[in-house]
């Protein structure tokens, strides 16, 4: 079946409407059952444009369902291998003779995945704002991806990375508040919606039924961590570090250490200027917990070879929280790897909006959890994405600058983002190196330009 036959139907009303029933009857997916339901709610009434334009919306979101499958390439489950398995920071043990993992280490990693908290498409949920739309099927990938990224962010700071979710278990009352948090709709006990998101993210062009890249939606977070809706919800503040053009093209993007400490003190609302010189020996006197987001572009038409190692570095880092990235027009929220294939959360599939009100004597939370393990191979991923990584405290902010040191010291040349003790941050003009001990003096030892200032 084609698009153009929804477009121009031919004979009676009653005819078409009974065609593309036919049509869509022989699918075998759950957009197309939606289609035939839409076919027989508007054959009731006489609006044959009406019609059209309902089953013409329910069949884009039919192809465009099955362009994803062929698009992802998706496999389910974990390889046939022994591998060590990363996930979000965590390792799980590989077998002692590389070949299949223990059965105990696959529960494991299985009670891991569907811990982590799960948001797709939804539909029928309250309209944002003056559009009128009522689902995000087929745009709203990347900001659940977001929403994804940002939920596990608050996973670690009120339930601990070592957190598991059952369904057999009660619910925590942290855990309950911190779903509702995210229910599609615009209220303030609702703070983490796609609607307020989107609402946020309208400065940066983000508008209702259109499809956003990662450096949008890091702003976008940003902003709405700052806006005063919103701002008292977020338990930490939302750093983005991006490199010039928007995230778009420059250097490597630089962390730089001063922004990060007056981003610290805003928060606290404290004036006075702090002392930069001692940052990563001491805990200046006004910290806060920090959401870290970077938006890279590394490569052209998808991720560079040279990077690969770099990225699933940071999946091991304690303070990761994932990748927001997939392919071109279709975000998916990466979590780990084994080898050279990653794991992700897939927000295409399409559930029927829930808000839980915190009246439910048994909330129904299976919805916002996946137990289907999807994976994709590593140098398949298209090369715009984000990378998350949270710190509850100074300390932990201190290691992740060591971190991504070290790892830019093994990039030869080649960082996907560099740690700067006494720049703002920005992009480099060349493949800034520090030393491991953060040395105030010494010399540039690289001057090679890297990818990133070819773009």
């Amino acid at each position: 079946m084609s698009l153009s036959r929804v477009q121009e139907p031919s004979g009676e009303p009653e005819s078409s409407t009974q065609q593309l029933k036919e049509a869509l009857s022989k699918e075998s997916d759950v957009c197309s059952k939606e289609c035939v339901r839409a076919v027989e709610k508007c054959e009731r009434r006489s609006d044959l444009a009406l019609t059209l334009a309902r089953v013409y919306h329910s069949a884009y979101n039919v192809f465009h369902m099955r362009r994803l499958n062929e698009l992802l390439g998706r496999s389910s489950g974990l390889p046939p291998c022994g591998s060590p398995v990363w996930i979000l920071g965590l390792c799980h043990e590989g077998s002692d003779d590389g070949t299949t993992l223990k059965q105990e280490v696959a529960d494991s990693i299985l009670a891991d995945f569907a811990s982590r908290l799960w948001f797709t498409y939804r539909k029928d949920f309250e309209a944002i704002g003056d559009s009128k739309l009522t689902a995000d099927v087929g745009w709203g990938c990347m900001i659940r991806s977001g929403q994804m990224m940002l939920g596990q962010a608050l996973l670690q700071h009120y339930l601990q990375r070592d957190w598991r979710w059952s369904s057999e278990s009660p619910a925590s009352p942290d855990y309950l508040q911190l779903v509702r948090s995210f229910g599609d709709c615009q209220v303030p006990s609702c703070p983490f919606s796609l609607h307020n998101i989107v609402l946020a993210g309208a400065a940066h062009g983000v508008t209702p039924g259109a499809w956003l890249g990662p450096y949008t939606l890091c702003r976008s977070l940003e902003a709405l961590a700052e806006s005063e809706s919103s701002k008292d919800a977020f338990p930490f503040a939302v750093c983005v570090v991006s490199g010039e053009a928007d995230g778009e093209r420059g250097g490597a993007p630089v962390l730089g250490l001063e922004d990060v400490a007056d981003l610290c003190r805003r928060r606290a609302g404290a004036d006075a200027e702090s002392s930069y010189s001692d940052l990563l020996s001491e805990a200046p006197e006004h910290w806060s917990p920090l959401l870290i987001l970077v938006p890279l572009v590394l490569g052209v038409d998808k991720v560079n070879p040279r990077y690969l190692p770099s990225l699933k570095a940071a999946l091991t880092f304690p303070q990761s929280v994932g990748i927001v990235g997939g392919k071109p027009g279709a975000s998916v929220y990466i979590i780990g790897y084994q080898e050279e294939q990653v794991f992700y959360l897939d927000p295409h599939e399409v559930q029927p909006a829930v808000l839980l009100q915190g009246q439910e004597e048994k909330p129904d939370t299976s919805s916002y959890h996946c137990s289907t393990i999807r994976r994709m191979p590593i140098d398949s991923l298209d090369n715009s994405l984000a990378l998350g990584f949270y710190c509850r405290d100074h300390g932990e902010f201190v290691d992740l600058c060591h971190r991504v040191t070290t790892l830019t010291e093994a990039a030869g040349g080649a960082p996907m983002f560099t740690v700067d003790l006494r720049g703002k941050s920005g992009a480099s003009t060349s493949a800034q190196v520090e030393t491991q001990d953060f040395e105030e003096e010494g010399e540039d030892e690289s001057s090679n330009k890297d990818e990133w200032q070819l773009l």
